[in-house]
């Protein structure tokens, strides 16, 4: 029972409490990181690079299309919006009534 509450041995702390590492261990570990994060990095950018190139041959061929699409869109929007300006304007003359 004595033997239990006997002092352990502390890890080493630097300024601040903080635990000292060497300056090796910083570059290892930078070289590591390097090691397996560069070649993710250019897959990433190699992927991205690609579907940018297709996406934009795509945008290129069906630009006509994308052009006539929007066009009826927005024909359609203007549709609604003025069967929603002639429904208040029918609304207003229930309110309204017009003097004869």
């Amino acid at each position: 029972m004595a033997d239990y509450h006997q002092p352990r041995e502390e890890a080493s702390y630097g300024y601040g409490g903080q635990h000292q590492i060497s300056g090796w261990t910083v570059i290892y570990a930078s070289l590591a990181g390097l090691a397996f994060g560069g070649p993710l990095l250019a897959m990433a950018g190699f992927s991205f690079l690609a579907s940018v190139t297709i996406s934009w041959l795509l945008l290129l061929i069906f630009s006509p299309l994308l052009f006539g699409a929007c066009a009826v869109l927005v024909a359609a929007f203007a549709g609604f919006g003025m069967a929603a300006v002639a429904g208040l304007d029918g609304l207003s003359s229930f309110v309204f009534p017009p003097d004869f």
